[in-house]
């Protein structure tokens, strides 16, 4: 226990007074009397008939010399409690989309704001605080202050964000703010999901400490959709949902597919412990809308059982294959013949590279066979030839490649199989620049490759598929044609109902001359972004899931859905240790008693012993 004021402790010098007062003794008046008989008392008085006394035990003296220490100690306002004077403290609130997971009827985000409060309480005198909430992105809710009252403002405005998490920029704030400062500490209160953490400096002293809340592991969730283009022509679109199962049990799932608000149907999934499957749902080819997959069985945790999209008509891609005739009929042609709302149109290399500014702009060039040609500005298919790229440097020629591996994971490699069968005869070694992705590689170099610079996109391929190998001839070539296309043209994206993650920016394509575009929120509020300055505005207030509508400024009206689709958020597993870079930070679950005051405590004891003190002396009197 420590001292604010204390000269407050000078109030102890009344109790050498009141001491004092009780060697006091009575001094009575003389009188003559006839007989003492009736006056023992007078009597045993007048032999004692000094001016001072005895001290005898005296409960009421022990009373009142404990008011006046209770009343002394409040006076120099004692403060109890763990911790250093004077201390800074930064409270991180974490408000991501995991804290409204709801446990005994409570939500975790009530229990953050509760022990944000505890922090706050244990502020002392000279002490000071900063409040910040984080998800996606950090906000200072109040800079650093001593007024308690300004920091529970800021707590009450505190409430769960349907976003991701990323600790590292509230972290960053804190540290910075709490820089110089003495006795400096941070306390971040969460479920321990926090994301990667940000190096701390060797020059930050301030202790952080993990105050953990959460108990509950198993949550099933529906982390990803999807919308495909039809498998054949004429089908419909097909929706594929990710189902995630946390929990340590396997569990059937039932999922239901709604279009505009009608239950398209209903799908039962299994799904391992700690797996996950997926449902998939063909739509009706005519069918647009909005398009909403619902786990049927809620849980804990609501906000990852839905995910939407928006249907649109499908858009057309155009198509200008560039090719030296014999390629046009049995290799990239027959290929995207097959492809539904695409319009090829055929060209000549000599007339492609005689072609004009005026010229129609395609989505994709397919450069079929065409050596020498200049990519200009756009997409391109590049299937053999040479090319004059800036960067790409061709190192000659290499006979039967033997091919290692290709990337599964890319958009153009996608649902590619057998590729390890296919017979090249010759290919081109080039030698890519720093910017490239290789998706198919052998030994001799790459034989798939990606390349984008500025303005310009395109899929190489370092041989032809026609003359100089068998690819032709296997089902996995129209496919990467496919592929290519739809990646290169951004068909698969406009193809795919309008949906986006929750906390990214809205891209908002306003009409030439408007000063400002609205967007209504799944709340139904208003939001006026201003048009103005360089580049594309963007709405950045995408911090709940649901759909957003652009109302005004845009060539046409339009809706986006936003979905949490964050495996890292439905996995709500309270996370026990805080991995800082070169240290681990234990969670505790429960808010460091700080120091506080305690002189209401001192005088409200101390009136209590004045009234036992009172009934004390008049019950003896009685």
């Amino acid at each position: 226990m420590s001292l604010l004021v204390p000269l407050g402790l000078l109030g102890l010098l009344a109790v050498p007074a009141v001491v004092l007062l009780y060697f006091l003794k009575l001094r009575r008046r003389e009188m003559t009397v006839g007989s003492t008989l009736l006056w023992r008392r007078s009597v045993h008085d007048l032999r004692v008939n000094t001016p001072f006394q005895r001290l005898r035990k005296s409960l009421l003296l022990l009373l009142q010399c404990l008011v006046i220490g209770l009343i002394a100690l409040a006076l120099a306002r004692p403060l109890v409690g763990l911790g250093e004077a004077g201390r800074c403290v930064a409270i991180l609130v974490d408000v991501s989309a995991s804290m409204a997971v709801v446990e005994r009827g409570v939500p975790r985000i009530a229990r953050a704001k509760a022990a944000a409060e505890e922090a706050i309480a244990g502020l002392g005198r000279g002490d000071e605080a900063m409040l910040l909430a984080f998800g996606s992105r950090a906000e200072v809710l109040q800079s650093l202050t001593g007024t308690a009252p300004l920091l529970r403002d800021a707590l009450g405005r505190v409430q769960a964000r349907e976003t991701g998490t990323d600790a590292r920029e509230a972290l960053s704030i804190a540290l910075s703010a709490l820089k110089g400062r003495e006795n400096p500490e941070v306390i971040l209160i969460s479920d321990g999901a926090v994301g990667p953490l940000p190096e701390i400096p060797p020059e930050a002293e301030a202790p952080v400490r993990l105050v953990l809340v959460g108990e509950e592991r198993r949550n099933v969730g529906l982390t990803g959709i999807e919308v495909r283009a039809p498998p054949d022509p004429g089908a419909g679109p097909e929706v594929f949902v990710r189902v995630q199962n946390y929990g340590p049990e396997a569990v059937s799932a039932v999922v239901e597919c709604r279009i505009a608000g009608t239950l398209l149907d209903a799908r039962s999934v299994a799904v391992a412990p700690d797996g996950e499957a997926s449902a998939v749902f063909p739509v009706p080819a005519a069918a647009v809308g909005l398009v909403e997959c619902r786990l049927a069985a809620g849980d804990s945790f609501a906000t990852d059982d839905a995910v939407r999209t928006l249907l649109r008509p499908p858009p057309e891609t155009q198509v200008l294959l560039v090719s030296a005739g014999k390629h046009a009929l049995l290799g990239a042609e027959r290929a995207l013949a097959l492809m539904a709302q695409t319009v090829v149109r055929r060209m000549s290399p000599e007339a492609y590279a005689a072609g004009g500014p005026g010229d129609p702009v395609p989505d994709v060039v397919v450069l079929d066979g065409c050596s020498g040609t200049d990519l200009r500005e756009g997409a391109f298919l590049v299937l053999g030839g040479s090319l004059p790229f800036p960067g790409l440097e061709d190192e000659g020629e290499v006979t039967f490649p033997t091919l290692l591996d290709w990337n599964r994971t890319h958009p153009v490699a996608r649902f590619l199989s057998g590729l390890s069968t296919v017979q090249i005869a010759k290919a081109r070694k080039w030698k890519l620049p720093e910017e490239a992705h290789v998706l198919v590689e052998a030994e001799e170099g790459p034989l798939v490759a990606t390349l984008a610079r500025g303005r310009t996109r395109a899929v190489l391929v370092s041989f032809d598929p026609f003359d100089q190998s068998d690819w032709v001839l296997r089902s996995s070539f129209p496919l990467f044609v496919a592929n290519a296309v739809e990646w290169l043209s951004g068909a698969g994206e406009r193809s795919r109902g309008e949906h986006q993650r929750t906390a990214e920016p809205l891209l908002l394509r306003p009409l030439p001359g408007v000063s400002e575009c609205v967007v209504r929120d799944p709340g139904g509020t208003l939001h006026a972004v201003p048009v103005g300055g360089g580049g594309l505005p963007l709405f950045a207030g995408t911090e709940r899931a649901g759909i957003y509508e652009v109302v005004s400024g845009e060539r046409e009206p339009r809706s986006v859905a936003a979905n949490l689709c964050d495996p890292a958020e439905s996995a709500i597993a309270p996370v026990e240790k805080l991995k800082l870079p070169g240290k681990e930070v234990a969670a505790i679950r429960a808010v460091p008693e700080g120091r506080r005051e305690v002189w209401r405590q001192a005088i409200l004891l101390a009136f209590l012993l004045l009234l036992l003190e009172w009934y004390i002396y008049h019950r003896r009197s009685m």
